[in-house]
């Protein structure tokens, strides 16, 4: 599948991310869901995604237990 994002926040990324993907996905800092990105995900695997969002809006991604971590 193909997700696009474009000037969304952070937290509506990741929620949709949390649907797409059925993972759980958590901010260390909830003012981290309020950075802005515009990407596009297409056909790529949970982590290629994560890396993606990382390096896009400049964050921390770490997987936990199967648990999201945003930092």
């Amino acid at each position: 599948g193909v997700l696009v994002f474009r000037k969304q926040q952070l937290s509506a990324v990741a929620a949709e991310l949390e649907r797409f993907y059925w993972a759980g996905i958590r901010f260390a800092d909830p003012a981290l869901g309020d950075i802005l990105i515009t990407t596009t995900l297409m056909n790529v695997t949970l982590p290629d995604a994560l890396d993606i969002i990382a390096i896009t809006a400049g964050v921390k991604v770490s997987v936990r237990d199967g648990s999201v971590l945003i930092e």
